[in-house]
């Protein structure tokens, strides 16, 4: 009864976090044809690369701390230790502010895109620093599914009626990120006043910050690889060539972000869950990884066929005529799907709950390295066509790498064979890392190693 009242509840919290998601594709699919045929490919340019800015200040302040809460709270039961586990998330965000900030002005700076207009650079630095203080990795911790999206989902409403009030021809771009700015101050203010009745709140000193900022040093490494080649391309494009050229890349990279998110859902739900029955009911929970691969492998293939296929008409009737330059970037960046769905799937439902995220830094490593070689010359000489070609090198990469590794360490014996004790290859027992202070997918007695999440708001 308990296994199949497990079930039932999984699939409830997967319904109604999906129905979140489902509203932030409503926003968007007024959004995106409406920013590029008001805005332009120049102006849209701009927002596009503010954007990028953005998440790589997002990333900066955040640190990976998001999936530490996530994680750490998943595992823990006791009010007291989550009250300091939420403390010491806030102060070491915190303490990573003026980071962020030198971040954010060195991007503008260095981005001839965004230093023509200083305005886009303030408004992307400061809605970098307020969304790492998103509290959406909280209430995944506490497997509150829907009190996070239902947070979430007030913000989109809101922006949407900003941007329509605001944006009315392509002098307006600055006032998108002053849309989504206000949104997302209203939202995140509005959860943490949820947070305050939720649990105890433990304040933390400086100590605290700063070792939970050591104990996420190795999931920073990971996170700051993966938005490399996420936003990352979208600002190096920026910083390469023109406004237009920024918009076809970032324009279909927009609607390939809108695919793979269809994942963060699942992510958000399986990745604690599986840390939280791992210790108690290990066939189950090796059981979701698998069904977990199955599906975003498959999903990964119908978002390729779907690019390919329609990209030639979706494009202009979305977007216009003068957004053309975007079609054949986006069936360029179709082919990595199915490579980026699997790697989200290995690392996120088996490498991070058995808390081996260094080698998932490897082969995200490889194929940011990849990924940036390339992309130095490719964005220069072809511009955005450059720039996919290089992103999707890179995602293959880091896929081949990853299920070599799997292989090589044993986890295609975990995989097909729940209760083998295999060795996983430095010693550890399945599920463990290389240190004694670990246990598999439960609570570290120190500070454990934090996988990635996605607490951002998706533009």
């Amino acid at each position: 009864m308990s296994k199949k009242r497990n079930h039932s509840t999984l699939n409830r919290d997967a319904a109604f976090v999906y129905g979140g998601y489902f509203l932030r594709y409503l926003s968007l699919v007024v959004l995106i044809p409406y920013y590029g045929r008001v805005l332009g490919p120049a102006a849209y340019g701009k927002v596009l690369a503010a954007m990028s800015l953005m998440s790589i200040v997002w990333l900066v302040v955040n640190y990976g701390f998001s999936i530490t809460g996530a994680r750490e709270l998943a595992s823990v039961r006791d009010v007291v230790d989550r009250g300091r586990i939420y403390g010491r998330q806030i102060v070491a965000r915190f303490m990573l502010v003026p980071v962020g900030i030198l971040v954010g002005a060195v991007g503008t700076v260095m981005s001839p895109v965004l230093v023509s207009d200083w305005r886009y650079g303030v408004l992307a630095t400061t809605l970098g620093l307020v969304e790492a203080f998103n509290l959406g990795w909280f209430f995944q911790g506490i497997s509150q599914f829907r009190t996070s999206m239902a947070i979430e989902a007030m913000s989109y409403p809101l922006n949407l009626i900003l941007v329509l009030l605001l944006v009315r021809n392509a002098t307006d771009g600055v006032f998108v990120m002053f849309s989504l700015l206000t949104s997302s101050v209203f939202c995140i203010a509005f959860s943490y006043c949820i947070a305050a009745r939720t649990i105890r709140i433990l304040p933390q000193g400086f100590a605290d910050g700063w070792s939970e900022i050591k104990s996420s040093g190795v999931i920073f490494i990971q996170t700051v690889n993966s938005i490399l080649m996420t936003s990352g391309a979208t600002y190096a494009l920026s910083v390469f060539s023109t406004p237009e050229q920024v918009s076809y890349f970032g324009t279909a990279d927009r609607f390939i972000a809108l695919g793979l998110s269809l994942l963060g859902p699942a992510g958000q739900i399986l990745m604690p869950t599986i840390s939280n029955i791992y210790l108690d009911d290990r066939p189950r929970a090796i059981e979701l990884v698998r069904k977990g691969l199955l599906w975003e492998s498959g999903f990964g293939l119908i978002v390729l066929l779907v690019g390919l296929l329609l990209s030639p008409f979706l494009i202009p009737l979305i977007l216009g005529e003068k957004f053309d330059g975007s079609i054949r970037v986006l069936q360029i960046l179709a082919c990595m799907v199915p490579f980026a769905a699997f790697s989200h799937a290995l690392g996120l439902y088996l490498f991070v709950p058995l808390r081996r995220e260094k080698l998932l830094i490897i082969a995200i490593s490889v194929g940011s390295l990849v990924n940036l070689g390339l992309a130095v010359f490719a964005a220069q000489a072809w511009g955005s066509v450059g720039m996919a070609a290089s992103r999707v090198a890179g995602e293959v990469v880091v896929a081949v790498v990853l299920a070599v590794i799997a292989l090589r360490i044993g986890f295609g014996t975990l995989l097909l064979q729940p209760d083998s004790d295999r060795d996983l290859g430095d010693g550890a027992v399945p599920g463990s890392d290389a240190g004694p202070d670990h246990r598999p997918g439960g609570i570290c007695t120190g500070n454990g190693k934090e996988p990635v999440t996605g607490d951002q708001v998706s533009s």
